[in-house]
C-alpha cells in the first residue's frame, strides 16, 4: 500500500516519540534530560537493566547502543507491536485525530474482509460470555467451580461457553447482519460436504478467546464438556487473522502487565496458563497446545531474554524438550536462552499447584535448568557410558549440537563449559566423608522447627524433598484414597453415606467427586461398577479415577481395590475417614497454636500441642493397615510437636 511522502512527513511530525514509547518503557530519570528531550530507558526490545536505549525527541529518532534497534515512530510500532506498515499508519493517524486520504489508504479486498471478520470476533466472544449465564451453561459452570476457575480470572481470560446447538452462534452472527460466506471464513462455523448445511465448530465446550498483539480476538479455544470427546480440546483453524504457529497464548496481556522481575513461564495450553494466574503467575503464556516455533520462539524473546519452559517429566516432556532444543539452540544469544522447569511424571501446573502449593512451583521455576544443562540432560539421560566408544560418541554428539550456534562467542563458551562437564562426567570416583551434624531445635516458633528438620528418606529425592505443606498433601492422600475405595466399591459408599458427607474436604476438585459419587448412589442391581463410574464422569466432565492416580505418592491398599470384599473396603475406607478427620483436627490445633505464640498465651498454647499431638497420632494408629504410603510425613510431624513439647517453645527465653 502506498502513502504519498507528504502525508507521512505530516503524520511524523504531529506523533510525540517520547509519549509513544513512554508508554511502553519506564525513563531514567537520573540519565534523561526532558527539557531537551533526550530521553534514556531500559530498551524494549531486548532485556537489559541498563539505559542505553536513547530518544531524541526533537528529531523523532530512537536508537538502542545494546542491540542497535533504531528508527521512528512507524518502525517503532511496527517492530514492538509486530504491526504491518499499513496498520501501523492507520493507528498513528488515529492517536492524532488525522483523516488517512482515500487516495493514499487503498483498501484491498483482503483488508474490508479483516476487518470484518475482526467484528464476527467480537460479536462471538460476546455470545459465548453471555451463554456462561444461561440455564444450558450448567454443567459448565459446575466445571469451572471443580476446576477452581475464579471470577477473576473469567473476567481477565473473558471466558465464555459454546452450546450444544448446531447453530445458535450461526443464528446470532446472521441477526447481527453478518454474511454467511464471511462467518465461514471466520472458522466459527462449518459447511457439511453432504448437504452444504452451516454448523457451529464450537458446541458444548468452554470458551477461551485467542487475541493478536494488539488484542483483538483473532480465534477461539474450546475445552469440551462432554464425557467422552472426540477432541478434548480444539482450536480455530487457520484464517485470515489467525495462523496457530505465530500466535502465542496471553501475549499481550503479559506485555501489558508484566511483572518485570518475574521470569516468563511457558506451559502448554490455556488451561495451564489461568492455573498459574490464580496461584500468583501471571507471567505465563502457552503455544496452544502445539510444539514451539521459530515464529513464536522470536514472540518469547521479545518479552524475556531467558524465558522458562515448564515441561513434564515424563517420555512426553523429554520429546518436548528434544524438539525445543533443537529449534533454540542455532539462534541463542548472550542475552537470549532458554530454562528449562521440570516437574514431576504426569502432572501439569495445575495438578502440581495443588499437589504441592505455589511455593513449591516457585522453587522449580528458580531451580530450572539453563539451556546448556538442558542439553546434557537429553544426550546422556538412560545411558550407562561404560566404554570408550560410548564415551567418544557423547563428546561428538553435544558438540555436534554446539556447533549449530551462529554467535560464534557464545558458541566458544558453551564448547568451554561442555569440555569441564565431560571432564567432570568421566572423571574416576572418589569417596568423601560424610559430615555430620547435630541441628538443635532452638526456634521459638513452629515455622522455624519445620523449616530446621531434616528430609524424610522416602521423599528427600522427590518433590517433597524441596519444601512442602506435609499435612496438605496427607489430607489430599487421604481424600484420594477414600474417593477411589468409593468408586471401586458403590456399596460400601452407600453404607457410609453420612460419613462421607460430612468430611471437610479441602480440595475442590476431590470435593466434586465426592458430591457426584453421593449423588449416583445407591446405585441398581443391573448397574455395573464401570457404568456407576462414568455416571460421576459425566456430572463432573472429567475422568475421576485419571484424576485421582495423578496424585503424587498415592498408592492404594489392596482392600481399597475393585477385587476387594464390601466388608474389607467398607472397614478401610472408615479407617481413612477417621485419620483424614483427625489430621483435619491436627491442622486446625497447629493454626490455633501459633495463633497463641503471637498471642503469647503460653497455657492455651501448651494445651493446644498437646492436643494436635493426639490427633496427629490418631491419624497415624488408625483401626487398619495403612491405606498410603506417605505416613512418614506424618510421624514427622509427630517428632516435631514431640520437640515443641519437650523444648517449651512457648516459654520466653532469659
Amino acid at each position: 500500500m502506498n502513502f504519498s511522502k507528504s502525508f507521512l512527513d505530516e503524520l511524523r511530525s504531529r506523533i510525540s516519540l517520547g509519549d509513544l514509547i513512554g508508554e511502553k518503557v519506564t525513563w531514567d530519570e537520573k540519565k534523561s534530560r526532558r527539557s531537551v528531550g533526550d530521553l534514556w530507558a531500559p530498551c524494549p526490545f531486548h532485556e537489559e537493566k541498563t539505559a542505553s536505549f536513547h530518544v531524541d525527541t526533537s528529531k523523532g529518532f530512537y536508537y538502542c547502543f545494546g542491540c542497535h534497534a533504531k528508527g521512528d515512530c512507524f518502525t517503532f510500532l511496527r517492530d514492538y507491536e509486530n504491526l504491518s506498515f499499513p496498520d501501523t499508519v492507520t493507528y498513528l493517524a488515529e492517536r492524532v485525530g488525522v483523516t488517512v486520504p482515500k487516495s493514499d489508504r487503498l483498501q484491498t479486498e483482503a483488508d474490508k474482509t479483516r476487518q470484518i471478520l475482526y467484528e464476527i470476533m467480537a460479536t462471538a466472544s460476546e455470545f459465548f460470555t453471555k451463554q456462561l449465564n444461561t440455564r444450558q451453561a450448567y454443567n459448565c459452570q459446575k466445571y469451572i467451580e471443580t476446576r477452581n476457575i475464579s471470577t477473576q480470572s473469567m473476567e481477565q481470560f473473558e471466558i465464555g461457553f459454546a452450546p450444544k446447538g448446531y447453530q445458535e452462534l450461526y443464528h446470532h452472527l446472521k441477526e447481527k447482519g453478518f454474511n454467511a460466506n464471511l462467518i465461514r471464513k471466520s472458522g466459527l462455523c462449518i459447511e457439511s460436504e453432504s448437504d452444504h448445511s452451516v454448523f457451529d465448530r464450537f458446541r458444548n465446550r468452554l470458551i477461551f478467546p485467542i487475541k493478536d498483539e494488539r488484542e483483538r480476538i483473532i480465534a477461539f479455544g474450546g475445552r469440551s464438556l462432554d464425557a467422552n470427546p472426540r477432541a478434548k480440546y480444539l482450536n480455530s483453524p487457520e484464517t485470515l487473522l489467525f495462523s496457530k504457529g505465530r500466535v502465542v497464548y496471553n501475549f499481550s496481556s503479559v506485555r501489558k502487565t508484566r511483572v518485570q522481575k518475574s521470569s516468563l513461564i511457558v506451559v502448554e495450553g490455556y488451561m495451564d496458563v489461568i492455573a498459574l494466574f490464580q496461584a500468583g503467575f501471571p507471567n505465563a503464556v502457552a503455544p496452544l497446545g502445539t510444539a514451539i516455533t521459530s515464529s513464536q520462539l522470536k514472540l518469547l524473546w521479545k518479552l524475556d531474554q531467558e524465558p522458562t519452559i515448564l515441561l513434564d517429566g515424563d517420555e512426553a516432556g523429554q520429546k518436548a524438550a528434544n524438539s525445543i532444543l533443537s529449534l533454540a539452540i542455532p539462534d541463542i544469544e548472550p542475552e537470549k536462552s532458554l530454562r528449562f522447569g521440570i516437574l514431576p511424571k504426569n502432572q501439569d501446573p495445575d495438578d502440581y499447584i495443588n499437589s504441592e502449593g505455589p511455593e513449591a512451583l516457585e522453587r522449580v521455576i528458580e531451580t530450572a535448568l539453563p539451556l546448556v544443562k538442558m542439553l546434557w540432560s537429553t544426550l546422556t539421560a538412560n545411558t550407562i557410558f561404560d566404554s570408550p566408544e560410548k564415551k567418544a560418541a557423547l563428546e561428538l554428539n553435544i558438540k555436534q549440537e554446539v556447533g549449530k550456534i551462529k554467535n560464534n562467542q557464545l558458541r566458544f563458551f558453551y564448547l568451554k563449559e561442555i569440555d569441564t562437564m565431560l571432564n567432570d562426567f568421566f572423571k574416576p570416583l572418589t569417596s568423601h566423608k560424610n559430615i555430620g551434624s547435630n541441628h538443635k531445635f532452638r526456634s521459638q516458633a513452629l515455622g522455624s522447627l519445620i523449616k530446621n528438620s531434616k528430609p524424610l528418606a522416602a521423599t528427600k529425592r522427590s518433590a517433597l524433598g524441596s519444601g512442602t505443606n506435609n499435612v496438605d498433601i496427607e489430607l489430599r492422600l487421604k481424600e484420594g484414597a477414600i474417593l477411589l475405595g468409593a468408586l471401586n466399591h458403590p456399596a460400601a459408599a452407600y453404607a457410609l453415606e453420612t460419613e462421607l458427607s460430612r468430611i471437610p474436604f479441602k480440595f475442590s476438585d476431590l470435593r466434586a467427586i465426592r458430591d457426584a459419587i453421593l449423588n449416583e448412589i445407591p446405585i441398581k442391581t443391573d448397574t455395573s461398577i464401570l457404568q456407576f463410574q462414568e455416571t460421576v464422569n459425566e456430572r463432573i466432565n472429567f475422568d475421576a479415577k485419571a484424576a485421582l492416580h495423578k496424585i503424587p505418592y498415592l498408592v492404594l491398599h489392596k482392600y481399597l481395590e475393585q477385587n476387594a470384599t464390601e466388608l474389607q473396603a467398607k472397614k478401610t475406607i472408615l479407617d481413612t475417614i477417621v485419620r483424614h478427620k483427625s489430621l483435619t483436627n491436627f491442622k486446625n490445633e497447629i493454626q490455633r497454636a501459633k495463633k497463641a505464640i503471637s498471642d503469647d498465651s503460653n497455657e492455651d498454647l501448651t494445651s493446644r500441642i498437646q492436643r494436635a499431638n493426639k490427633s496427629l497420632r490418631q491419624s497415624l494408629k488408625g483401626t487398619e493397615p495403612t491405606v498410603i504410603n506417605s505416613d512418614e510425613i506424618a510421624k514427622e510431624s509427630s517428632k516435631l510437636l514431640n520437640a515443641m513439647i519437650k523444648e517449651k517453645i512457648w516459654l520466653k527465653k532469659k
